[in-house]
């Protein structure tokens, strides 16, 4: 039986590691059209979807829910998106978007709270590559 995407999300072990965010691009567009948002299993899940997203021509990103669950680095993508949709560097169509709009809302019910030791332990490492 496989899991809903909010399902994915919201289930306890979803701060396990066991789950990311894959999001789909035209490869050659500018600005950047992103082409869909994807929560999937880490492994297997991922991996035939980035095959498929390739077989399509798109690229793929993506972002372990492990760290969007860290509230400040939330924020920080939440806040990218939306300045990028402002200034016109990324656009998408109102199917995506709504997807986006469910996904960040399923993770937000995770992340409101208050960040601890090893939030900002992690968030300073990851701050970095981001």
């Amino acid at each position: 039986m496989s899991l809903l995407w909010q399902d994915l999300i919201l289930e306890p072990t979803a701060s396990s590691g066991k789950a990311i965010i894959v999001t789909a691009h035209n490869s050659t567009s500018s600005p950047d059209v992103m082409r869909g948002i994807y929560p999937v299993c880490k492994g297997e899940c991922d991996q035939q979807l980035r095959w498929q997203l390739h077989q399509q021509n798109l690229i793929d990103r993506w972002r372990d829910v492990t760290d969007l669950i860290i509230p400040r680095l939330y924020f920080v993508w939440t806040n990218r998106m939306t300045n990028d949709l402002r200034i016109g560097a990324i656009s998408m169509d109102d199917e995506v978007f709504k997807k986006y709009i469910h996904v960040a809302s399923a993770i937000a019910q995770k992340v409101f709270r208050e960040m601890d030791d090893a939030d900002w332990q992690r968030y300073d490492g990851i701050a970095a590559i981001w």
